[in-house]
């Protein structure tokens, strides 16, 4: 019966469970998702840093890590099981070993593919994160196969190939360090598939030295477990550093580019523009002095945006007056940023043969 009831728990709270792992496996994840998927083109925060948008680089840039360093260690792991497996294959058979280390492999495969996918994908995709929870979902079972090499290569009177066998698992412990630091549930999972199993195992020796080796084996991997969480936190707050210098960089480019904008005319009648370089640029306009029309102007411009932009040119083209605008603009890489406050201080007055124009002859983002 309460058999019956623990399962009834477990099934009727998937949904629970679920959301409990993605807590665990990404710190601020869980904000992120309340905030939204992708942070919103609006409000006081794109005049500022998006700090949604922050975290959300910042775990696309951690997933990444995690996947390049998870890829080298899955090139290199092969070596540590061949030694496993010549030492304990010349006690316990070769079969065995044979078993052991081709199941390793197979785990190790599947780390470097989903490694390998991580790092082909851009931080924008999806299922970015879902490819980082496979991988610290591999890396448990990577752990439990190192620490799982206790038992497969166990035969009673060889200490010697116990001593070393354990020799390994503590290189390997320590050599995971880095690799597992990115998340901290990755380096508890890793961790404890890595040292529990020779630790129960130890437990279970008739000699006393069993209890010792447990005693060394637990206060190793309380070591690694505190080493591990001060390296990911260095780790995450350069990553944090990273991806604001580059946000404000950027930020402080598109200032300078709006800085240097200049002029264009406009001939309201045939919607012809000419606009210098540094202006037509932002807009899709390479050439010096492009000529464009209307239209392909406000082409440039993000969808939302389109029709109060037009509405304040409009409205600038039958008063003379100035024009001022918020709106934004297509980056090249086919996202939008924001233009900054304009003010087009701009005054019709009519050319030699008689048309029309709307000339912009200064420009401020304030």
């Amino acid at each position: 019966m309460s058999i019956d009831i623990f399962r009834s728990f477990l099934v009727g709270n998937k949904s629970f469970w679920r959301t409990l792992w993605t807590c665990l496996t990404y710190p601020k994840f869980f904000q992120s998702r309340i905030n939204g998927e992708v942070a919103k083109p609006s409000g006081p925060e794109f005049f500022q840093l998006n700090y949604t948008l922050v975290d959300q680089k910042v775990m696309a840039a951690r997933i990444r890590v995690f996947a390049e360093r998870s890829f080298e260690g899955a090139l290199t792991a092969p070596l540590g099981t061949l030694l496993l497996a010549w030492v304990g294959g010349s006690v316990v058979g070769w079969k065995p070993a044979v078993a052991w280390i081709a199941t390793f492999c197979f785990i190790e495969f599947l780390i470097g593919r989903s490694a390998f996918l991580c790092r082909r994908d851009t931080p924008q995709k999806l299922d970015i994160l879902t490819q980082g929870r496979r991988l610290i979902f591999l890396s448990f079972l990577v752990g439990l196969a190192w620490g799982s090499s206790v038992f497969v290569f166990w035969v009673e009177g060889q200490i010697q190939t116990y001593l070393v066998i354990l020799t390994v698992l503590v290189g390997v412990s320590a050599v995971s360090v880095s690799i597992m630091s990115p998340f901290l549930m990755a380096t508890v999972l890793f961790y404890s598939g890595l040292l529990l199993p020779p630790l129960i195992h130890a437990l279970l020796f008739s000699d006393p030295i069993g209890l010792k080796i447990a005693i060394g084996l637990g206060i190793l991997c309380f070591l690694m477990l505190q080493h591990g969480s001060v390296v990911g936190l260095q780790l995450v707050r350069n990553l944090e550093s990273s991806v604001r210098s580059e946000m404000l960089a950027e930020r402080l480019r598109l200032a300078l580019d709006a800085a240097r904008q200049d002029w264009f005319d406009l001939n309201p009648r045939t919607g012809q523009m000419v606009a210098s370089s540094t202006y037509a640029r932002p807009h899709g306009m390479l050439s010096d002095d492009a000529t464009y029309g209307f239209q392909d102007w406000l082409a440039a411009i993000h969808p939302d945006d389109r029709a109060t932009t037009q509405s304040a040119f409009s409205g600038a083209l039958k008063i003379s007056g100035a024009v001022e605008s918020e709106f934004r603009i297509r980056a090249p890489n086919d996202g939008y940023v924001l233009n900054g406050h304009k003010r087009d201080i701009g005054s019709m007055h009519k050319t030699p043969n008689g048309l029309e124009n709307f000339q912009v002859y200064q420009q401020r983002n304030l």
